[in-house]
């Protein structure tokens, strides 16, 4: 009997199973399966647009006038969650030293890959975040939070920087916590066994 084949995933999506209930880790699955049935599609990548605009405005020091541009033209459909975004990123970088990070790990666990890829380093005398950054519009919970960060932590060296989550529109950071509750890391490994079992499940009735 061969291994199932591996399922790579983006850490955001993992973290959005772990955290959902009931039906809704079926969403969370079905959402992963289609993404990768299908070669990468821009209009389909929802927060496409603002995200480059932010991460090439880092690159180029100039992300506060690129965010408000791609908040211009974007589409109607698109318009208010852009602005609060925006409006959220434009007050906690006030005044920050941030650059990108290019690191790009994989949590590798049972036949699940997880591309770990915190894009921004933000930089002070006696500290570096290491930083995911949360575009949705529900609020992130503290456990979501918690399941990045140490996805993160386990992932990429510490010397590179502290991980931390930016809840972007709420302009919130979400900084690691080693003050884990008893058996997270074995949790995190019964959800992988969770997410492949729903997720080969979904593809074969695809």
């Amino acid at each position: 009997m061969t291994d199932p084949s591996p399922i790579e995933i983006r850490l955001g999506g993992f973290v959005d199973f772990v955290c959902a209930r009931s039906t809704g880790r079926i969403a969370a699955v079905a959402d992963t399966v289609s993404m990768y049935a299908k070669p990468y599609a821009p209009e389909r990548d929802f927060y496409g647009p603002i995200r480059k605009a932010l991460l090439d405005g880092i690159a180029n020091r100039d992300d506060v006038s690129r965010v408000d541009q791609i908040c211009e033209s974007c589409s109607a459909k698109k318009k208010e969650h852009y602005r609060a975004l925006a409006d959220g990123w434009q007050r906690w970088r006030k005044g920050k030293d941030i650059v990108v990070n290019p690191r790009r790990e994989e949590w590798r666990r049972q036949n699940l890959i997880v591309m770990v890829s915190p894009p921004l380093l933000v930089r002070s005398k006696n500290q570096r975040d290491l930083l995911w950054l949360y575009y949705k519009e529900p609020e992130l919970s503290r456990d979501a939070a918690r399941i990045a960060n140490r996805i993160i932590e386990m992932s990429i060296p510490t010397d590179i920087g502290r991980p931390a989550v930016l809840d972007v529109r709420r302009s919130k950071l979400h900084r690691s916590n080693s003050r884990l509750p008893r058996g997270f890391d074995a949790l995190l490994n019964a959800e992988v066994s969770a997410f492949s079992s729903l997720y080969e499940e979904l593809r074969r009735s695809a």
